[in-house]
């Protein structure tokens, strides 16, 4: 516990201060993509320079979240909405060697769930399956709909029967070594 408390409190000074950070770069690229007017292909590099650090202030975000253990904001979320706004920034954290592919379920569910809580495991799990792809692969997240029925509650007794929403992250990588699945939800 004591550990688990200097660590929230070690991630949230380190999220503030690249929050203020982050304040100042975004500040200065607005004062910049007004210099920039008639140039279109510098504002284009502007404009994409505010994304990225507008999503790095929502990782930020849910830095302190971690580390002041803030309850969850389940909301109804089109999950693959959520996956292709994510998408676009996994091609460019994971890199080119890894193919990005998709496969959404039609006519999706509303899911209710906190939407940067399963962006970041959607970016965690994505970072994980690239580092088991060192030579590059292939990463695949996929949507559906899915209704576990009292057998798959037999075989799984966590689960709870009813209708879902599904969210599965495959890759190409070299897999878990057994003590490592042991551990996996540490």
């Amino acid at each position: 516990a004591q550990k688990m408390e200097a660590v929230g409190q070690l991630t949230g000074g380190l999220a503030h201060d690249f929050n203020n950070l982050l304040m100042i770069i975004i500040a200065n690229l607005d004062l910049l993509e007004t210099m920039l007017k008639g140039q279109p292909a510098a504002q284009k590099l502007v404009n994409a320079a505010v994304g990225a650090s507008l999503r790095g202030a929502e990782l930020t975000k849910q830095l302190l979240a971690f580390s002041r253990r803030q309850q969850l904001q389940p909301q109804p979320v089109d999950l693959n909405q959520l996956v292709s706004a994510t998408a676009e920034l996994l091609r460019r954290t994971l890199g080119e060697a890894i193919a990005i592919r998709t496969a959404f379920g039609r006519q999706i569910w509303t899911a209710d769930a906190d939407p940067s809580q399963v962006e970041s495991a959607l970016v965690n799990l994505s970072i994980n399956a690239r580092d088991a792809m060192p030579g590059g692969g292939a990463l695949t997240i996929e949507t559906a709909n899915v209704t576990l029925d009292d057998v798959y509650v037999a075989d799984n007794p966590d689960a709870t029967a009813g209708d879902y929403v599904m969210l599965a992250v495959t890759d190409t990588g070299t897999g878990m070594p057994p003590d490592v699945v042991r551990r996996v939800f540490e």
